[in-house]
């Protein structure tokens, strides 16, 4: 099992020197069950006026703590979304 390291900002210029954009961690789909035919998808937000991750699965939406988004992903996530910081 490869260890799984998820930055909150990645910053491009590191491999393509002319690039200025910044990119920082804004939603991570997440999937659970034992195959990717079968098992369930749910996402996890940052919302950035509350300074909070949220949960969105199904019709439940909850806040959570940044570190149960880290375990979870790091096992199992499925996408990672980045926005431009710098636009």
């Amino acid at each position: 099992t490869k260890k799984l390291t998820i930055p909150y900002f990645t910053d491009l210029s590191l491999q393509e020197p002319d690039a200025t954009m910044e990119l920082e961690l804004k939603a991570i789909t997440v999937h659970s069950g034992s195959t990717l035919n079968g098992g369930h998808y749910y996402a996890y937000v940052y919302n950035k006026n509350l300074n909070k991750w949220i949960k969105y699965n199904d019709s439940s939406v909850s806040l959570v703590k940044e570190e149960i988004v880290m375990t979870d992903s790091k096992k199992n996530g499925y996408q990672f979304l980045y926005i431009n910081s710098n636009p």
